[in-house]
């Protein structure tokens, strides 16, 4: 587990073993990879609120769809990210996890996600506009965690291109049609979480007490649109592909 420590006027740092007892003004990022199943009882001094069971469980399923359950001390949001390793024809996901309260944002996630490497070095190497509050630190991390699949649609489409030249070049023979069918799947999944993802998102924004002002919720606003763009990518590929049978099977 990392502790990042925020203060204002001040440019992040890591911060100390005991450093919860200090910066009342401030606020923290605890990052907790996966597989650290006792992260709690470590996260417990920074956090200072107790968490149900069930949510505890929920943050170590790898499996857990996108989800939201609010507490009057803390909010629990789930989200799916492209998974680091996975392939072009076989786009799966996995759950990042958020526990967020009045003075922390808790990520629980997939150990060695370059993702979350990356913000590291971003907070920590520079003093530029460090997020000032936990909902602005919170947009950050789900911003660069929701990406992942937008990133992934000029794979897919360069991928989809490739296959469609081969199938209608009537030169050889095509021999892919299990990936071709898989990648159609791993979509319709996608287009599932997605969907899913709006939702969450939608229920955490309308029932959060966390303070969100015009210029965050024109952020959430946006986020919201990236999920919306991964959706119709996923529908959009999938009927492509439809398209792409039809018309190889008709050409022979």
């Amino acid at each position: 587990m990392q502790v990042i420590r925020f203060n204002p006027g001040h440019a992040p740092e890591l911060a100390g073993a005991n450093e919860y007892q200090q910066a009342p003004a401030g606020f923290f990022w605890l990052d907790v990879e996966r597989s650290q199943s006792d992260w709690y009882e470590k996260a417990q001094p920074w956090l200072k609120v107790r968490l149900h069971d069930r949510h505890l469980q929920d943050t170590l399923n790898e499996s857990h769809p996108p989800f939201y359950d609010g507490t009057d001390d803390y909010d629990l949001l789930v989200v799916r990210t492209l998974c680091p390793d996975c392939t072009p024809e076989a786009p799966t996901t996995c759950p990042v996890s958020f526990i967020i309260t009045d003075n922390a944002v808790v990520s629980i996630r997939l150990p060695g996600d370059p993702v979350f490497t990356g913000l590291h070095k971003r907070f920590l190497g520079s003093q530029r506009n460090p997020p000032s509050s936990p909902g602005m630190l919170l947009y950050l991390l789900l911003d660069q965690t929701i990406d992942t699949l937008l990133a992934n649609r000029g794979s897919t489409t360069e991928l989809l291109s490739s296959w469609q030249e081969r199938l209608l070049e009537g030169e050889g023979r095509f021999d892919d049609w299990r990936a071709l069918m898989r990648l159609q799947g791993q979509l319709r999944r996608l287009e599932v979480v997605a969907e899913s993802q709006s939702d969450a998102l939608d229920e955490w924004r309308e029932q959060t007490p966390l303070p969100l002002d015009d210029s965050l919720s024109v952020r959430f606003n946006d986020l919201q649109e990236h999920v919306r763009r991964v959706y119709n990518h996923a529908a959009v590929v999938q009927q492509d592909i439809d398209a792409l049978v039809q018309i190889y099977f008709s050409a022979n």
